[in-house]
């Protein structure tokens, strides 16, 4: 997935979410692919969330995932079974938080193709 896609998608996902302040989720189709380390893997799933401002309590961030299977609400909240699912090879996702202004603030890869760690963070 190139950065204009990878950003182009996160723009519409956020948008979802934010033009409804009433909204507290949202899930979605997700378009591209990611290679790590040679392998390429399809991501076909994005799911999108408001959670309370990392660095602002008053306002909102918006957590994205871009996922290669579908993520029920229960497993996306489920941090060590998305961990187990990443090392079994069964799971491979891209997730940004965006501030209320629409910067990212945070990433994260799950994906087995790490070496451990998997990187996070912005660079």
């Amino acid at each position: 997935m190139s950065v204009h896609s990878l950003r182009t998608l996160l723009i519409f996902t956020t948008i979802g979410i934010l033009a409804s302040p009433a909204a507290q989720a949202a899930e979605g189709k997700a378009e591209g692919t990611i290679t790590v380390n040679g392998k390429t893997t399809k991501l076909s799933y994005a799911y999108a969330k408001a959670v309370e401002g990392f660095f602002d309590k008053t306002k909102q961030d918006v957590e994205v995932i871009l996922s290669d299977v579908p993520l029920s609400a229960k497993l996306r909240e489920d941090v060590f079974e998305l961990m187990r699912m990443k090392d079994a090879g069964k799971l491979h996702t891209f997730e940004i938080t965006l501030d209320s202004e629409g910067t990212p603030i945070s990433t994260s890869w799950r994906h087995n193709g790490f070496n451990p760690p998997s990187p996070s963070g912005i660079a």
